[in-house]
């Protein structure tokens, strides 16, 4: 657990509540209203009926750079 920023979080979240709420009792009665409140149902996707994205574009072929490829950190230089 992390705890160096703690005070500085608190004190930048509780500016940013009372920015936008008249004060924290307000912000927690709202909060309250929308957590207590129904909750709203999506309808469920069928993924078979789904439509694929970007169906019509071709793919993107692969590019055979050779056996055991390269890495940015490896020595390619022949030693002396």
């Amino acid at each position: 657990m992390t705890t160096a920023n703690t005070d500085g979080s608190a004190l930048r979240l509780l500016s940013t509540i009372l920015t936008h709420f008249d004060s924290l009792d307000a912000f927690l009665t709202q909060l309250h209203h929308e957590l207590d409140g129904p909750t709203q149902i999506l309808p469920r996707i069928d993924p078979d009926a789904a439509p694929t994205p970007h169906a019509n574009r071709p793919p993107i072929p692969r590019i055979s750079i050779g056996g055991a490829g390269r890495h940015a950190r490896r020595d390619t230089r022949t030693p002396r």
